[in-house]
C-alpha cells in the first residue's frame, strides 16, 4: 500500500544504510513500517542502542526454551520485534512467549513513541519478564 507523508514527518530509520536508494523506516506517529527514497530523508540524531536490554531474569522456567512474560502497560498497541519475529500486544495485554535460546536484537515500538532498540541474550531454561511503559520528558 502506498502512502504519502508530509514534509517534516518524524521517521525512525530501521537501518542507516539505504537499499537501492530506499531507507526502511517506521512512521513514529502511526508505527507503520515502509520505505522512503533517500532524497526525502534528512538523517537526524541516532537512537542509542540499549546495551542493558529490557528483559529481567525472573528465575528458572519449566521449559527448555526461554520464556518471556511481556506486559504492555499502556493504552497503545506494542510491536516487539525479536530478530526476525514480530509480536503485537494490545493495550494492557500480558502474554508469555517462548523463544529459542540465544542472542537477540530487539525493537519495541508503539504509535507516537520513539522505538527502543537493543540486544539481549536469552538462556535455556530461564524465565524473563518485561513491562512496556512510556516515560515522558
Amino acid at each position: 500500500m502506498l502512502k504519502s507523508l508530509t514534509g517534516g514527518t518524524q521517521l525512525f530509520l530501521v537501518s542507516i544504510e539505504p537499499v537501492d536508494d530506499f531507507f526502511e523506516v517506521i512512521d513514529i506517529a502511526s508505527n507503520k513500517e515502509g520505505y522512503v527514497h533517500r532524497s526525502f530523508v534528512r538523517v537526524g540524531t541516532p537512537v542509542a542502542l540499549n546495551e542493558e536490554g529490557v528483559f529481567t531474569p525472573a528465575g528458572r522456567s519449566g521449559s527448555q526454551n526461554p520464556e518471556l512474560e511481556i506486559y504492555n502497560n499502556t493504552r497503545l498497541t506494542l510491536t516487539l520485534k525479536l530478530n526476525t519475529e514480530m509480536y503485537v500486544f494490545g493495550s494492557q495485554e500480558r502474554r508469555t512467549i517462548s523463544v529459542p535460546p540465544g542472542a537477540y536484537e530487539y525493537r519495541a515500538s508503539a504509535p507516537g513513541v520513539i522505538p527502543d532498540i537493543g540486544r539481549e541474550h536469552m538462556d535455556r531454561q530461564m524465565a524473563y519478564s518485561w513491562e512496556f511503559y512510556i516515560v515522558t520528558r
